[in-house]
């Protein structure tokens, strides 16, 4: 990316009286100036959950997926800009809603899932540079290979203790972010 500055924050996102975070990167030019915006992951009411996502990418890419608390790593969301793909991140979103208050969420799920295919589909798509391309192969027969799913939340290949095993991670990573939050409140505010 010559001339160009990459730029990592924790973006909060104001919705109301409820707050979230995610991961976002700007690229700078020259002058400093913000060109582009993405956010990478997921979002999360917890901004420790965003900071323990980050430690994942840095150990991933400057050690190795061995160095990850929880190999094998899984891949569980499709880039397919679909409306079933769309569809099934906002049910997934809605998922602990159960009894008479899920047909309301559904719905408006359903709403956001449409608006989220629209986003996608006039959205720029976000590309590596050539140069990054090139240095950034992945050998066929890299043991960390792994393949895009067909769509969101398919699961193919994960064995039942693998399973197990990240549900453990997740509810753990959960609990410190927790506890963190809880220890380091974020100053109220934009």
């Amino acid at each position: 990316m010559t001339g160009k500055k990459s730029y990592w924050i924790v973006g909060k996102i104001r919705d109301g009286w409820h707050s979230s975070y995610d991961l976002r990167c700007h690229i700078l030019d020259n002058d400093g100036l913000i060109r582009h915006t993405f956010s990478v992951g997921g979002e999360s009411s917890y901004r420790a959950e965003i900071l323990q996502h980050w430690e994942m990418i840095r150990r991933y890419m400057e050690e190795s997926p061995a160095a990850l608390p929880f190999p094998p790593l899984h891949l569980y969301t499709c880039t397919e800009p679909t409306l079933w793909n769309c569809f099934l991140i906002q049910v997934g979103a809605v998922s602990g809603f159960n009894g008479l208050k899920s047909l309301p969420y559904l719905v408006f799920g359903s709403i956001w899932a449409f608006f989220r295919w629209i986003s996608q589909k006039t959205c720029r798509t976000p590309r590596w540079p050539a140069e990054v391309e090139a240095v950034c192969q992945i050998a066929e027969d890299d043991p960390y290979r792994l393949p895009e799913p067909r769509q969101t939340a398919e699961r193919d290949g994960l064995t039942e203790e693998e399973f197990l095993q990240e549900i453990d991670y997740i509810r753990s990573a959960k609990e410190a972010a927790l506890a963190y939050e809880q220890a380091n409140p974020v100053p109220s505010g934009p």
